[in-house]
């Protein structure tokens, strides 16, 4: 098994990339080999594209599955409209790429550590700030969270879970931390990682966010934050507005809060009390808000299996 257990989403991508023709179907095995890690690391950041909009899947066999770059062909067509499946069920964003040295100069200044961490997801809380669930490399627990202690804008962090190569933890910010600047436009974190050298975010934007007025609010938190690059993409939505419109603000959240500090992994990484306490509220209005968005969840991906009396496949 390969010493080093990480792999970047653009790492993948770039296996696809740099192919002759970079559509072409490749097995796990194929890609695991490619990026150098274990099959099983690279399955799960290859669901997490697929999740994204980023691959396309589907399962060869009993039980092999391949992987491949969309295309426009890959998108059926609606005969009652003629719009694509992809125009569907994706939106074109402005896609943001940002960079800053002095993040990971504090972080390297306060650990000897050659460590590397990765964003794993996002919760914004109701009075300001938010919860951060990140994957840590290469250092102790404890001494990441001496690391921590350098960031004023770190208000509390908790360990979620280890492994020999990696920890995940929880840090809760406050709302003038520099990822909180993505929410102000009504962006969405896509990828950030820190490593000896740099911080990179990448954040996905409306079309009419004001590029300028990003970059300002980066540079009142970290004043050497630049802007790497800017493209157009397109960015799967369509079942994840339809959940978000279906759900409360407080049930979205308290979902979230659920999915991404390992309340549904076995054993339990977090507990509804945990995560209360968290959220500011009580244990019972956790469950209560967690109960609901479970059920509209659940009736959201069955109510089209309900109404139709053929066999659907998930393939």
């Amino acid at each position: 098994m390969p010493a080093d257990q990480r792999v970047t989403r653009d790492q993948v991508l770039t296996v696809f990339e740099d192919r002759a023709n970079p559509h072409e179907p490749m097995a796990t095995s194929e890609i695991a080999d490619a990026v150098d890690v274990a099959r099983r690391t690279v399955y799960d950041k290859l669901e997490q594209l697929v999740a994204e909009g980023f691959l396309e899947s589907k399962k060869v066999g009993a039980r092999a599955r391949v992987w491949w770059l969309p295309t426009a062909a890959d998108a059926p067509t609606s005969a009652a409209t003629g719009a694509s499946a992809l125009e569907l069920t994706s939106e074109h964003v402005r896609e943001l790429e940002f960079a800053s040295e002095s993040v990971s100069r504090m972080a390297s200044a306060a650990s000897d550590d050659d460590f590397h961490t990765e964003v794993d997801g996002i919760v914004p809380l109701d009075g300001g700030g938010q919860l951060e669930y990140w994957v840590v490399y290469g250092i102790d627990p404890n001494a990441y969270f001496e690391v921590l202690d350098t960031f004023p804008t770190v208000r509390d962090a908790r360990l979620l879970s280890t492994t020999s190569e990696q920890f995940r933890l929880e840090i809760e910010v406050t709302e003038d931390s520099l990822m909180s600047i993505f929410a102000q436009f009504d962006g969405r974190l896509a990828y950030a990682t820190i490593d000896a050298d740099t911080l990179t975010m990448i954040g996905e934007f409306p079309m009419t966010a004001d590029v300028s007025e990003v970059v300002a609010a980066g540079r009142e938190v970290v004043s050497d934050l630049r802007l790497v690059s800017q493209r157009l993409v397109y960015s799967s939505r369509l079942f994840r507005h339809l959940v978000e419109d279906d759900l409360t603000d407080r049930q979205w959240t308290a979902l979230q809060a659920a999915y991404y500090g390992g309340y549904f992994n076995w054993p339990r990484d977090s507990t509804g009390d945990e995560l209360a306490t968290r959220l500011g509220v009580t244990r019972q209005t956790f469950h209560h808000h967690l109960r609901h968005a479970e059920a509209r969840l659940c009736r959201k991906l069955l109510e089209g299996v309900e109404h139709d009396g053929d066999a659907i496949s998930n393939e």
